[in-house]
């Protein structure tokens, strides 16, 4: 079985892909895969270096993308695999998967996890302003398109078994 969890930044998919690590479930954090997602241009589809100052401007003209190729290598290689993370492409990719999990979380708590966050994306407000519209659009497409709702803001012990229940549940 093929799973995606997602979900807009400071949800917890990180969190998560170690925590089902530690339970034996083979879980990938996208934002660990060296080469697996990258920032492109969206007009030229040019590859662009992350920008250490970045703005509104610079995140309405830059994506975030999953190379297509690379993603299918990993799950041809792995019967049963968890994959966490979000992408500009997510859309295009979803029928990749048997079952997409969308972890969401209330604004206030995003707010908090982001400022707390080892990354170094959410820190600013322009970004905590972007997540904060994304989540708003991202969301209900994901559930439109399948996906089952998972709340974060519970306990992470709650949350984590939630999910394995989702994930055990055909």
């Amino acid at each position: 079985m093929k799973i995606l969890i997602t979900g807009v930044a400071g949800t917890g998919k990180s969190t998560i892909s170690n925590l089902l690590i530690t339970k034996g479930i083979i879980s990938v954090d996208v934002s660990a895969v060296p080469n697996l997602c990258y920032w492109r241009e969206k007009t030229t589809n040019n590859k662009v270096e992350f920008a250490k100052k970045r703005n509104e401007k610079w995140f309405e003209s830059n994506e975030r993308i999953c190379d297509p190729q690379h993603l299918s290598t990993i799950l041809i290689n792995h019967d049963n695999i968890v994959l966490c993370g979000s992408f500009s492409n997510i859309f295009e990719r979803l029928l990749l998967f048997d079952k997409v999990i969308l972890l969401q979380c209330n604004f206030d708590e995003l707010i908090v996890r982001l400022r707390k966050r080892n990354s170094n994306y959410g820190k600013t407000k322009i970004e905590q302003n972007i997540v904060k519209k994304w989540q708003k659009v991202f969301d209900p497409q994901m559930i439109s398109h399948r996906a089952i709702p998972v709340n974060t803001d519970a306990p992470i012990n709650i949350v984590l078994k939630n999910i394995i229940h989702q994930i055990n549940n055909i």
